[in-house]
């Protein structure tokens, strides 16, 4: 036993009214938009100084024995805090794209 297609093999067809109703597309300009890409711009700010807060805590200094009369120091990076560093530096980058496109929609208009 076969089963018809529901439409036939050059895909499914339209009717006239379908074809000539009118479409309403949605607005582009839409201006609370702006307030989000502020808002998104101000978290990227405070995610970078965040960022710059905990790599300078990544750098550690420690003095060494003085054993020759010269001082010296090892700098330490600790892994765990710059990779921290670099995951909210990347989500603050993420969060600067969106608010330019957000921006952009929020001042867009269509041209159609």
């Amino acid at each position: 036993m076969t089963v018809p297609d529901p439409w036939p093999a050059g895909g499914p067809r339209l009717s006239e009214e379908e074809l000539e109703a009118p479409r309403t597309p949605a607005p582009l300009h839409q201006p609370w938009r702006g307030v989000v890409a502020a808002a998104e711009a101000g978290v990227a700010v405070l995610l970078v100084l965040l960022a710059w807060w905990v790599w300078g805590k990544a750098v550690v200094s420690v003095p060494l024995p003085v054993d020759s009369g010269v001082a010296g120091a090892s700098t330490r990076l600790i892994g765990s805090r710059i990779g921290m560093a670099v995951a909210v530096a990347t989500l603050a980058g993420l969060l600067v794209l969106d608010a330019g496109r957000q921006a952009v929609l929020a001042v867009r208009t269509r041209t159609s």
